[in-house]
């Protein structure tokens, strides 16, 4: 299995730490890691998405949902299971 892109990992080791089962809105993800929305929506939505060629399915989902005192839909990045238990191919914790 491919390792992920650094952006990537980032973003799912984040999720791993703070999804309870509700998905983590893209603005906290992006606050937490000093990025703009804008550059973790296509990480949640490409990047963490299943691969085309099957070998790898969904580790996360992007979400639209109202949110009280929201005008406009938020989005949310939701662990699947498999991205719940994906471990990053040269993660050091596993040496």
């Amino acid at each position: 299995m491919a390792k992920l892109a650094e952006k990537s990992g980032n973003v799912l080791a984040y999720l791993q730490e703070h999804d309870t089962g509700d998905g983590v809105s893209i603005r906290e993800i992006a606050d937490a890691m000093g990025l703009e929305e804008k550059n973790i929506r296509p990480v949640v939505t490409l990047s963490l998405a299943a691969k085309k060629d099957g070998s790898r399915g969904a580790l996360a989902v992007y979400d639209k949902r109202e949110v009280d005192g929201e005008e406009k839909p938020v989005g949310f990045a939701v662990l699947t299971e498999e991205g719940r238990n994906f471990v990053d191919e040269d993660d050091p914790e596993d040496e």
